[in-house]
């Protein structure tokens, strides 16, 4: 997914934009799976119950990820544009993320 961004560093406004913490970026790089798959694990950690799928979607949108919109849309099964229901939802999913 992250290798597709011609903009480089997409990753690191999706993380702004999931309103995580300024200064812990650099946390992601270089980890496995990727920063972009390791920024929602993380975000999925801090917000717990009120991580929603539409949540997710926005910051994506607002971020101007169009290839990481594509890849959970893919993975997930679904159309995010529609999809409103909490993250719990689409957990094992998520989780099969991390294979990629």
């Amino acid at each position: 997914m992250d290798e597709e961004d011609v903009l480089g560093n997409g990753w690191k406004r999706f993380y702004k934009e999931l309103g995580l913490p300024d200064g812990r970026e650099t946390a992601f790089e270089g980890r496995e799976g990727g920063p972009t798959l390791n920024v929602i694990k993380e975000w999925i950690s801090l917000e717990g119950r009120n991580a929603t799928v539409q949540a997710l979607l926005g910051a994506v949108n607002r971020s101007e990820r169009k290839d990481c919109s594509y890849f959970l849309e893919q993975r997930l099964g679904s159309q995010l544009d529609y999809v409103e229901s909490p993250i719990e939802n689409v957990t094992k999913k998520m989780d099969s993320l991390s294979k990629y």
